[in-house]
C-alpha cells in the first residue's frame, strides 16, 4: 500500500510540471516525463490525459513549424512524438508532409528543376498556409525559366555540338573495330609501309 501511494505521489509530481514545460517550449522535458510515466505503468487517470494532450499539442506545433518554414524543428517534434502516436492520423500526415519536403530538398540539390516545381505545387495542397512555400514556387519557376533560356542559347548549342563530335568519334571507332582494323601507333611502321621501303 505504501509503495502504491509513493508511486501515485511520484506520478502527480511529474504531471504537475508538464504544462509549464510546454508553455516554455521544453518539449524534450515533456516527452521525458511521458516516458517516465509510461515506464512506471501508472494507472493514474492523469497519465492518459497527459499523453493525449501532449500528442495533440505536439502535432499542432509541428504543423505551425512546417507552415512557418521551421522544418528542422518540425522534424524534431515529430521524431519525439511518433513513438507515442502510432495510430494518430495528424502525426502520420505531418510526417508524410515532412518526408515530401525532404524529397524536394534533394531535388533542389540535384537541380531537378521541373520536379521541384511540380512537387512544391503538390505540397501546397497539404500546406495552404505556408507563405514560404509560395515564395519557393515562384523562385523555382523563375529558375526553370532561366535554365531554359540557357539551354536554348549559345551555350546550349555548344553543348549539342560537343555531343555530336563525341558521337562521330564513337561511330568512327566502332567502324574500325567492325573491320578489325587497328589504327597505327605513332612512330610505328605498318606492313604496307615496310613493303615500300
Amino acid at each position: 500500500m505504501q509503495d502504491a501511494e509513493l508511486q501515485r505521489e511520484r506520478t502527480e509530481q511529474l504531471l504537475s510540471g508538464w504544462r509549464a514545460a510546454l508553455q516554455g517550449s521544453a518539449w524534450d522535458q515533456a516527452f521525458d516525463t511521458l516516458e517516465d510515466l509510461q515506464s512506471q505503468q501508472s494507472n493514474h487517470d492523469g497519465v492518459a490525459r497527459f499523453s493525449i494532450d501532449l500528442i495533440t499539442e505536439a502535432a499542432n506545433q509541428s504543423r505551425k513549424a512546417l507552415d512557418s518554414g521551421r522544418l528542422e524543428q518540425a522534424r524534431h517534434l515529430l521524431q519525439r512524438v511518433s513513438p507515442y502516436a502510432k495510430n494518430n492520423y495528424d502525426v502520420k500526415d505531418l510526417t508524410h508532409v515532412l518526408d515530401r519536403c525532404q524529397g524536394v530538398a534533394g531535388a533542389v540539390r540535384g537541380m531537378q528543376t521541373a520536379t521541384v516545381v511540380e512537387e512544391l505545387k503538390s505540397l501546397q495542397v497539404s500546406m495552404p498556409n505556408a507563405e514560404w512555400l509560395r515564395a519557393a514556387i515562384q523562385d523555382a519557376e523563375v529558375l526553370v525559366s532561366k535554365l531554359e533560356s540557357l539551354r536554348t542559347g549559345p551555350l546550349g548549342a555548344l553543348r549539342n555540338d560537343i555531343q555530336s563530335s563525341r558521337l562521330a568519334d564513337t561511330t568512327m571507332g566502332k567502324r574500325s573495330r567492325d573491320n578489325n582494323v587497328l589504327p597505327p601507333a605513332v612512330g610505328s611502321i605498318t606492313p604496307l609501309a615496310s613493303k615500300s621501303i
